[in-house]
């Protein structure tokens, strides 16, 4: 897969340049941030708790991915989260709605 859209129900993984890990839960609406995997991504606020996914502003292999969260629960109401380069978009499951 190569751009990853808010309109495609399913569960994604996203390998970025910076050996970071993005789960995308379209069905739950969650974007969840595994600081690395192998190292050296650098440890960011909220990372492997899953935030409220509002959109996907941009999320194309080869360019860094944009998302919109609701970080209400935390005293904001939204935010934007960039990554480094996507390297790969893995479907990990595909929802039930999907036909």
């Amino acid at each position: 897969m190569m751009t990853l859209m808010d309109s495609v129900p399913g569960r994604f993984r996203l390998k970025t340049w910076s050996k970071s890990e993005h789960v995308v839960d379209l069905d739950q609406s969650e974007l969840i941030r595994i600081p690395y995997v192998v190292a050296p991504a650098p440890e960011m606020a909220r990372d492997s708790l899953p935030a409220e996914l509002l959109r996907i502003c941009a999320c194309t292999v080869g360019h860094s991915a944009i998302f919109g969260l609701n970080l209400s629960k935390v005293g904001t109401l939204a935010k934007f989260r960039t990554t480094s380069v996507v390297e790969s978009i893995e479907i990990e499951s595909r929802s039930a709605h999907d036909g």
